[in-house]
């Protein structure tokens, strides 16, 4: 009886040793399982996040598009302005050169007519 309770103390020792080791094993193995699940998180969350750049560009490119768009038909109407302004001021800068030389034709007429004047008021006098 005492050498069965001998081989079940070895035995009992020797349970223990393996159990011991198994939950150091057990500890190493569900480590590097919760780093590789946080890992594997970590990349769900990065290709989570690469396809949302990717929708934001498309969106940002969209969005500049349509501004670029909304500036060239602004451009156009300016320069459709600009042309409309420069017609305006050639056909202004003709009229002011016309009013120049009717002023100019008003001068040498008045010139004339004090000439005229002072040629009859001479005349009256004598």
């Amino acid at each position: 009886f005492n050498v069965n309770r001998l081989g079940l103390a070895k035995k009992l020792v020797e349970l223990s040793r393996s159990q011991e080791v198994l939950k150091e094993t057990l500890a190493v193995k569900t480590e590097a399982l919760e780093k590789s699940v946080s890992r594997c998180e970590e990349l769900e969350a990065s290709l989570r996040h690469s396809h949302q750049p990717a929708g934001y560009l498309v969106e940002s490119i969209k969005k500049k598009e349509l501004l670029i768009s909304q500036l060239k038909v602004e451009l156009k109407q300016c320069n459709e302005e600009l042309e409309e302004q420069r017609g305006l001021e050639r056909t202004l800068r003709a009229e002011r050169e016309e009013l120049r030389l009717d002023m100019e034709k008003v001068l040498k007429n008045r010139e004339q007519l004090n000439t005229m004047k002072k040629i009859y008021q001479h005349s009256n006098r004598a």
